[in-house]
C-alpha cells in the first residue's frame, strides 16, 4: 500500500473525481483509494464515501480493499453516513487529533454552507475546535 496520506486539497480532488460524470474519473479515484493505508486515511475514505454519489457497485469493483478494511472496523459501506454516525464512528475507533480536525473542517465548510443558503451570507465561516 502506498504511504501517501490524503491531505484536504487532495480530499477535495478525489471527491471531484468520484463525482465526475466521466466514469473513467471514478474509476481512477476508486482505484487510487484502492492503493492507499487505509487506517492513515480513515476520515478522508469515509467523507468521501459520504459525498461521492458512485454506486456502491463502483466501490466494490474499484476499491475492494477499501471496502474489505472498513468491514474490519464494523463500518457498513452500504450506507451513506450522516455526520453524527460518523463522529460516533470516529470516537470508536480512537482517531487521532489530527484525523478529527479533518472531519471537523470538512463540517466547518458544510455548516458554513449550510448557513449561507439560508440567507446568513454575513457569516464568513464557522470554526471547530478540537481539544
Amino acid at each position: 500500500m502506498a504511504e501517501t496520506k490524503i491531505t484536504y486539497d487532495k480530499y477535495k480532488n478525489l471527491l471531484e473525481m468520484l463525482n465526475s460524470t466521466d466514469t473513467e474519473n471514478t474509476i481512477v479515484g476508486l482505484s487510487t483509494l484502492n492503493g492507499l493505508n487505509h487506517r492513515e486515511n480513515r476520515v478522508p475514505i469515509l467523507l468521501l464515501k459520504k459525498y461521492a454519489h458512485c454506486p456502491i457497485e463502483m466501490w466494490n469493483e474499484n476499491a475492494p480493499k477499501v471496502i474489505d478494511f472498513f468491514k474490519t472496523l464494523d463500518f457498513d459501506f452500504n450506507k451513506v453516513p450522516t455526520y453524527k454516525y460518523l463522529l460516533e464512528f470516529l470516537k470508536k475507533i480512537d482517531v487521532s487529533k489530527e484525523e478529527l480536525e479533518f472531519f471537523f473542517k470538512d463540517f466547518e465548510a458544510y455548516l458554513t454552507s449550510q448557513i449561507h443558503t439560508i440567507g446568513y451570507t454575513f457569516v464568513k465561516n464557522i470554526k471547530i475546535e478540537v481539544e
